[in-house]
């Protein structure tokens, strides 16, 4: 059983919902792609919505060890798949998609 922080519940609600329909409308994305999604996200809220600031990025490129820990996350619950070209819906994530609609 994992243990979540209640920083990490967070930034999983957060951004759940919004990387699931991220990689749901690109059909399959690197780690890098999620993380720039997330980065711009994060500058276009930054004022509208104070949670994003728990999302730290690296300096070099970004990379958050927040959002990698999200994606493990959702690997491990079985609602993205980890492909060679890196990260697609899988069933589950396909039908949360449709639920949330």
């Amino acid at each position: 059983m994992e243990v979540y922080t209640p920083s990490f519940n967070k930034v999983r609600d957060l951004l759940e919902n919004k990387i699931l329909r991220y990689i749901g409308f690109n059909i399959e994305v690197s780690s890098n792609d999620i993380n720039e999604y997330v980065m711009d996200l994060k500058e276009n809220n930054r004022n509208s919505d104070r949670d994003f600031d728990l999302i730290d990025f690296t300096f070099s490129f970004p990379y958050s060890s927040q959002v990698q820990d999200l994606i493990v996350d959702l690997v491990r619950r079985c609602v993205i798949k980890q492909t060679e070209d890196g990260y697609a819906l899988s069933s589950l994530g396909r039908k949360y998609i449709r639920e949330q609609r």
